[in-house]
């Protein structure tokens, strides 16, 4: 009935004294929240099994019957002898504890650091910087999402889209928004894009225009006000409709932020540490199965992939206090993503690309996009938000027909 410990045959990891400051890694962010979300649902398993007990006056209690699932159960471990149950799930809770744990430190400890020239800058303003990939085909302005940093696109040597398509046919050049300095503090969303306009006039050449995650609707309301500058414009895992697929998770999170308004105000930003609560309330314990996951792999590049991810999801930046008001008041709460930029009024050729799996922005939510777009394109990708950029199947199913597409 109880797990052995899936971290007793884990290789001893580094010491600590063997690495260099910088390498000194937070993750999960914030680690905190995530121990005790990870504690609280393995102590919620002690009143757990009393439910299981189908008799119990809480069952009597209820108006409904219990599921068939838990019904199930409880026929099962009511083979068990009743005193090796309470001592079988406290073994079994210190096991999870103990591969969590143990995931966690692996990922501490790795000598992994990413390596990666970066491209010359051919233009910059602020903290906003274009970055030429270089290669032969037509210019494509890539824009990412203004949270986290932009070298997701360019992640390492194995998993670039940036570097990947310019060796395919296309010139890439990414638009690296960086951290909010001080000429950002007072940025909306609309100022990005009127920036990111500028940085387009200096091509002097129409070209297409790929956005990702939130980067896609700062590429639509950039596109729609330079039409004559963009031939195409492909919308990756690209928001719209906020309350589809879960419409209570979208105003559970505007309810968070509101609470955090009055500090995040005062600070003009919203931290780093506060936009990965909100991402972790859509998926409370992904962190805790990823790093259990991440305690027993034994393949060195699975490893190290999965260091380089963790490494750029922990490597946030702050958002600024009215572009933060923006997308949690006015998107999440409200779903007024029509007050930002009209979709229909676009008459460019455009690809909507719709990872199924993904868990930020539910297809949903993408799917409504699509539909208002006069010359749209719909391709559905059996990934997630991220993997669908540096995932194993990312090459095949993303990357290749974005570029035909493209080209």
């Amino acid at each position: 009935m109880v797990s052995p410990n899936p971290s007793a045959n884990l290789q001893p990891p580094l010491q600590p004294n063997l690495l260099p400051n910088r390498l000194r890694r937070l993750g999960p962010r914030p680690l905190p929240l995530h121990l005790n979300l990870s504690l609280a649902s393995w102590l919620s398993s002690v009143p757990g099994l009393m439910l299981l007990q189908i008799n119990s006056p809480l069952w009597q209690l209820s108006a409904n019957p219990p599921p068939p699932e838990l019904c199930a159960l409880a026929k099962q471990l009511g083979q068990q002898s009743p005193s090796e149950l309470g001592p079988a799930l406290a073994r079994a809770v210190a096991a999870k504890s103990a591969a969590l744990l143990a995931g966690i430190e692996r990922y501490h400890q790795h000598p992994y650091q990413r390596q990666m020239k970066e491209p010359p800058a051919i233009w910059q303003e602020g903290s906003t910087r274009l970055l030429d990939y270089g290669g032969k085909g037509p210019v494509t302005l890539v824009i990412p999402s203004l949270i986290n940093k932009a070298y997701i696109l360019d992640l390492d040597k194995q998993r670039s889209l940036m570097r990947w398509l310019a060796a395919h046919g296309l010139h890439p050049l990414l638009l690296d928004w960086g951290a909010p300095g001080s000429l950002e503090r007072d940025y909306t969303l609309d100022d990005y894009v009127s920036r990111a306009g500028r940085a387009l006039a200096t091509l002097k050449q129409p070209v297409n225009l790929v956005g990702y995650c939130m980067g896609g609707l700062l590429a639509l309301k950039l596109a729609a006000q330079h039409s004559s500058a963009v031939h195409k414009l492909a919308l990756l895992a690209t928001p719209w409709d906020f309350h589809a697929g879960n419409k209570a998770a979208a105003l559970r999170t505007a309810k968070l932020f509101q609470l955090w308004q009055p500090g995040c105000q005062v600070m003009n930003e919203l931290p780093i540490d506060l936009i990965q609560t909100l991402f972790t309330l859509l998926d409370p314990l992904g962190p805790q199965t990823k790093f259990t996951r991440f305690a027993e792999m034994t393949d060195p590049q699975d490893i190290e992939s999965f260091v380089a991810l963790e490494d750029w999801l922990n490597d946030g930046i702050p958002l600024t206090y009215k572009v933060a008001e923006q997308c949690l008041l006015t998107f999440y709460e409200r779903n007024e993503a029509h007050l930002f930029t009209d979709p229909r009024a676009l008459r460019l050729p455009t690809l909507v690309m719709i990872p199924e799996q993904d868990r930020i922005v539910p297809p949903q939510s993408a799917d409504a996009l699509a539909a208002l777009l006069p010359d749209c394109r719909r391709m559905k990708v059996p990934l997630g938000h991220i993997g669908m950029i540096v995932s194993r199947g990312a090459h095949n199913m993303v990357h290749i027909p974005l570029a035909e597409w493209l080209r």
